[in-house]
Formats: structure tokens, sequence, C-alpha cells
């Protein structure tokens, strides 16, 4: 059966998202997400239902226009125009018109973020009703008597922000209690007659001393969010320049611009290494591509994907997982030159953008990183290897637009975890191979789900020393209406990569049994058993033996009657847990044959301990021996060692005479090939093998 799903990396996801969607609702501002395709809302936080009054099914897949949100729709367009133009703003002015139908003024800021791969606009707006009402209050009171004068400061005492004046010699001639709190000072009179720059030296050449400096001598009124060393907080300032100095207005908006740069990281960075995400991605891939053009210089972009990756969760759990894929976020880091970026795009997969690199130069970033993630990984008293596939694709070679390099590096990347442990350049031909392998695995879950294209042949084995039959192997076949005839090696590996396997495999071993008990009916019967394929994701699932002695029952059938086949690098993967599986599955009833014997290269000393009844030999030592002695010594060997561990043996892809009566001589006890039959459906191989009728059937 297929491996379970990559639980982990759902999980994280989840768990990353949770948090962004917390900071974000929090926020005490108006946040909105708004699609910049269409201009309608896809998210606003809670700040922005409490701002406009507004409920988010009342804005959520509507426009700002739509539901009448600026009071003068022109601000909107000038905002859109900035923003597209700069991909930001820090402060644009507007009023907008709220629910109960209100003026407000606010301030907006925005920026362009990637979500889904579309660009949105995220944008973060304030009420400043109460800074205007006290700028139209101070502009009043100031025209007015000292009596307006004691007014006004008592009124700026109490007012929750900041309030400083200044003269023309930078000394401080008021400030409210508020201010004196914010620059880290008890009273207001220990800053009165001072002069700023001396009592804050470290702000000179600051952005806020360049402000009040620029304020002063244009007599034009600014504001500035900044961060100011010497209190160590960001502070909003407003400030009015006049003949006499300056009065400022300041918020600390320290907390609020850790959040909104939490949810900033959050948006573009992956929390478990902190390496850009997929986003931020592609963001730096198209800046890097306009740089490229610009300078007519190449770049590449590497896909890596760590090979077995998910084993690490299932064998050390998952937080064994995410200290393995922090270490080699590191370590990837670490190899990287400054030009080079690499980011962290899910799961186990890896993305490295190094700019001014041509094919060479990303082979020898390929190799780099291959050595950074080889080395084991140690954790917890566990020393672990992992092995990368890389898969790199070129601009301008392949592609010059951002979407495609990502997709052809991707394609290439899945064609070097094909090799395993590998590096794969792409090839315009990945195209073709990735284009068909998306029809064959759209037409294999329909073809699923109907269940009439898929087709079991069986083809005979014989027993050599005698020439009668002795059991058959059920091989599937498919037959695709607009595909044709589609080859099980080059349908199954998609069945396996796409999560289909536990489907296929289930409607095999159904199909076989379907058979047998056709036979049965008809007063026919199959000497020996019927062997069925099993594929390596089926033999990797802990509940494999379960579910087929299920499926073999439920049809009324013994165990007994199957053998399971399974190739020798399937084993050879894990053999402890191999060692296990065959066990159970031998006590189930099942036999078990090894297929494909000699070409996986397994451990000897395991094979004493499966639980297996017969050997394979594989079709390329039986067709090569008559050749070539070493083959034919290879295939004397297999057939000894067989019986010295009990086993039987059955030769594959006997074609002549000559192969089988050479293996006959070697003592193989049984073959099959087109010599004795071919593969027929299964109406036609009883007609053949079971009734009689066996003319023709050489």
């Amino acid at each position: 059966m297929p491996l379970a799903p990559d639980i982990d990396v759902i999980s994280a996801l989840r768990e990353s998202e949770e948090r962004f969607r917390v900071a974000f609702h929090t926020h005490p501002d108006a946040i909105s997400i708004i699609r910049i395709a269409d201009g309608r809302y896809v998210e606003v936080n809670e700040g922005f239902c409490r701002l406009t009054g507004y409920a988010p099914q009342e804005v959520i897949g509507r426009t700002s226009n739509e539901i009448g949100l600026w009071a003068d729709p022109g601000d909107r367009e000038r905002l859109a125009e900035i923003v597209q133009q700069y991909g930001h703003v820090e402060a644009f002015e507007a009023e907008f018109r709220l629910k109960d139908g209100r003026l407000v003024p606010g301030r907006v800021a925005s920026n362009i973020i990637r979500l889904g791969g579309e660009p949105h606009v995220l944008s973060v707006t304030r009420s400043i009703e109460a800074e205007r009402m006290l700028e139209a209050e101070r502009a009043r009171l100031l025209r007015q008597s000292e009596s307006a004068r004691q007014l006004l400061e008592t009124v700026l005492e109490r007012v929750t922000d900041g309030v400083v004046a200044l003269d023309r010699d930078w000394r401080y001639t008021f400030l409210n209690p508020q201010a004196a709190r914010m620059l880290d000072r008890r009273q207001p009179e220990d800053l009165i007659g001072h002069n700023i720059w001396e009592e804050f030296p470290e702000g000179v050449g600051q952005p806020f001393h360049q402000a009040y400096v620029e304020a002063m001598s244009t007599q034009r009124y600014t504001t500035l969010t900044e961060y100011y060393p010497p209190c160590d907080r960001w502070f909003e300032s407003r400030i009015y320049p006049s003949p006499d100095g300056l009065t400022i207005f300041f918020t600390d908006v320290t907390e609020q611009r850790l959040q909104s740069e939490r949810i900033r990281h959050l948006a573009f960075h992956d929390e478990l290494t902190g390496l850009p995400n997929r986003s931020l991605c592609l963001r730096r891939l198209e800046q890097g591509l306009a740089g490229a053009r610009r300078h007519r210089r190449p770049l590449a972009l590497l896909y890596l994907d760590l090979d077995h990756f998910k084993e690490i969760n299932d064998t050390l759990g998952h937080g064994a997982g995410d200290q393995a894929l922090a270490i080699i976020g590191h370590r990837l880091l670490k190899v990287l030159r400054e030009e080079e970026t690499v980011a962290r795009l899910g799961g186990d997969e890896f993305a490295v953008i190094a700019e001014g690199a041509d094919q060479d130069a990303a082979m020898r970033i390929a190799e780099r990183l291959r050595e950074a993630v080889i080395d084991p990984v140690e954790f917890d008293g566990h020393a672990v290897s992992i092995d990368a596939s890389i898969g790199v694709a070129l601009y301008p070679n392949d592609a010059e637009a951002a979407g495609d390099l990502m997709r052809f590096a991707d394609m290439a990347m899945y064609r070097a975890k094909a090799i395993r442990n590998a590096v794969a350049f792409y090839h315009p031909e990945l195209e073709t191979r990735f284009a068909r392998k998306v029809d064959i695995a759209a037409s294999l879950a329909r073809a699923l789900e109907t269940g009439d294209q898929l087709r079991l042949h069986l083809q005979p084995q014989i027993e050599l020393a005698t020439g009668a039959l002795s059991g058959a192997e059920a091989l599937l076949r498919w037959e695709e209406p607009v595909l044709g005839t589609i080859a099980p090696s080059e349908f199954i590996p998609v069945a396996e990569e796409r999560g289909m396997m536990e489907t296929l495999g289930a409607w095999v071993l159904r199909r076989a049994c379907r058979i047998l008990l056709d036979w049965r009916e008809a007063g026919l019967a199959l000497p020996g058993r019927l062997a069925v394929n099993v594929s390596a994701r089926q033999f990797g699932d802990a509940d494999f033996a379960r579910q087929a002695e299920a499926i073999v029952k439920e049809a009324g059938l013994a165990p007994e009657l199957f053998e399971l086949e399974l190739t020798e690098s399937a084993l050879a993967e894990d053999p402890e847990a191999a060692v296990v599986m065959l066990r159970t599955l031998s006590d189930a009833g099942f036999a078990l044959a090894i297929d494909d014997f000699g070409t996986g290269y397994s451990s000897l000393a395991y094979l004493g301990r499966f639980e297996v009844d017969r050997l394979k030999i594989d079709l390329s030592f039986v067709q090569r021996m008559l050749a070539h002695r070493q083959e034919q010594g290879l295939v004397t060997a297999i057939v000894a060692m067989a019986r010295q561990l009990g086993l039987t043996t059955v030769a594959e892809g006997v074609e002549t005479d000559a192969q089988a009566d050479t293996l006959r001589r070697l003592g193989a006890g049984h073959a099959q090939g087109y010599l004795f039959g071919r593969p027929l459906p299964a109406d036609a191989f009883a007609r053949r093998w079971l009734a009689g009728d066996r003319d023709g059937q050489r």
C-alpha cells in the first residue's frame, strides 16, 4: 500500500497559518487584504469591522466602491496608482464613509503581497479623527489669550499622545506628561529649557533629527514613523513648524510595529527554518530575473528534495523531522554565497536562486548543497543520513518567466528523484514526459473509478522437469481509449507517485480472486498458485498484510491459493521491517516470492531470514546466459543457493528451447516466458491451459 500522506507537513502549515491569522485578527488597526485582479476583499480583521461598522460577510467578495467606503473614489485610484508603481505606501490620508454614514479621516499604509501565487494588497488603516480635532483645537486656541494658552496646555496634558514644543534654539518649551514618560523622564520639568540634542545626542543624524531640521528650515508640516534609538522605541510623529519653533505630536507605535513586522515575517518566511517561503522566493526570483535581463547575465533556479525524508517522521517522530529540517535549512544557508538565495517551499523541498550562475556554476552549487545535506544529521542521540535530489532550470536557456522557471526546475527535480540522489537539468523532453504523466494520472483515476479499462492477463508457469502447468502469474494490462495501450512500467510509477497504488493494488487482488471464483464455478482449477505482484509502496504500508488477507477472505478464498511477488529492491530498503512483514504474510498463508532476483543487491545475510518460498531469476540473466559464461554462472549460483535454503526457482523470460534445456540442466525448477505461452485474458487462459485446449499454445 502507498505511504501515508505527509501529516507533519500539513500540521506545520496549519500551525503557521493559525499564528498568522491570530496576529492578523488581533492587530488593533484596521487590516484588509484585497485581490488586485478584481479589487475584491478576501479578508478583513476585527479592527476593520470596529472602524467601519461592517461585518466581514458584508465586505468579503465585494469592492470598496461597492460598499461606498471611500468618500472620494478618486483617493482610492490615487492610492492604487502609488502602490502599483512603488509596491507600497507608508502614509496616505483620505476620508472614509462608515456604515452609519459618518465621514472619518484615516491614514493608510499598503504593501503588495502574494497569496496562492496571486498579487494582493495588504492595507493597514488608522483613524486620525482625534488628531484632526486636536490640530483644529490647537489652531483655535493659539489665536486666543494667555488663558486660552493655559487651557490648551491643560488639554494637551490630558491627551494620550505625547506633545512637545521646541523653540528655534532646540530647547524644550513644553512637554505633556505622556511625552515625558515616553522619553524616559519622570516629569516634564526634567526637560523644560534643555536642548533636545544635548539630552539625546544619539539621535543626531538619525531620521528624526533630519526631519526636525528640515521642518524648521522649510516651515512645512511633515510626518514620520521611525525607530528612535535613544528610547529604543518606534514613534509616529506629526511635526508642525511655526515661526517660534516646532510642535510635535507623537505616539509610541512600538507594539503595533512589532506586530506588523510579525505579520509581514509570517507572510513571507517559513516559521520552522526562518528561510524565505514560496511567496518570497517567487518575489526574489522575479527581482533576480529583472536584474538578469538588465545586465544580460544568466540565472539558475535549483529545486532540492530530501529523499525518503518521511522515514524520519515515521521512525523518530515529527519533532525529529522538524529538527532535521531546521538543521538542513541552516546548513544550506551556510554554504551559499551572498548572491544566492535559499527558500523552503514546503515539506522537504527547498529552492535556491543563483544570480549570475550558468550551467557549470549551477552544477557546482548543486554539489555544495548535496555535500551539506549528506553529512549525517545528529540530534537526540541519533545520527540520520539523508540524500538529496536536485533539479535545475536556467535563464535564459530554459525559460524567461519566473513561473515557467519554477515549473521546469520542479520537473527536473522529479527526474533527479527517479534516478535517486542525483542532479538533473531541465530538458524540453521533460515537459513532454510531464504532460503525458499528467494525462496518465488523470486517466488512471477515471479507470479506477469505472474498472472497465483494466484487465488481468495470465502467463503460465511450467515445471521444467515434466512440462506440466505449475501455476500462473497475473499481469496487469491497461487499454486507455485515447492514449492506447499503456505499459505497467509507465503507469505503475505514476500510481505510486500520485498515491493510487493502494486502490490499484486492491483492484488487482480483488480481480485475481474473481478469476479464481469464476474458474471454480466452471469446474476448473489452477494447478499451483496464482502469483500477484506487490509494489514497494504497497509493501511499505504497515497495514498491507491485514488488508490483503481481508480481501481474499471476503471473496471466500484461502490465502494459500496466492503467491505474492515482491521485488528484491523493495525488501532491501528496510530489511528489518521486511522480515516482520514477510513473517506476517507467511503466517496468514500467502506464498511469497522474490521477483527479479539478482538485480537488487540485497544483503545475503538477510536472505536466510526472509520467509519466502521461491526466487524468480531475472529475465536479463536468462537471455544472456547462453552468450556469457558469467551470466550462466550467476544462474547456477542462484539455483544452488535456493536449493540450500529450501526454495524453488522460477526463471523468467524463457524464449528458446536452448534456454529451457540449459535451465533444466542447471537444476531450475520452473520457468515462464513466450516459449511456453504469452499472457492471455482469463477466459482464453482457461480454455488453453485448464480445459484441455492447448493447441497453438507455443
